[in-house]
């Protein structure tokens, strides 16, 4: 797994285990994981395209700024 990915999931309450992968914790949120992996890709985007092409992402994906 990519390990932006680990440290996003984990930050939103996912429990990251050699043997499983990636498991949700009771506390696990997957809405803020999801919006979290679209803001990165957004700033991906904004970085080598540029901001108006960020926004449609995140605009396309129902994410405030």
């Amino acid at each position: 797994m990519n390990e932006r990915i680990r440290e996003l999931a984990e930050q939103c309450g996912f429990v990251y285990n050699e043997n499983f992968g990636l498991t949700a914790d009771i506390n696990a949120n997957a809405d803020l994981f999801a919006e979290s992996i679209i803001r990165e890709c957004a700033l991906v985007v904004h970085k080598n395209i540029g901001p108006k092409s960020a926004l449609n992402v995140l605009e396309h994906f129902g994410v405030e700024e």
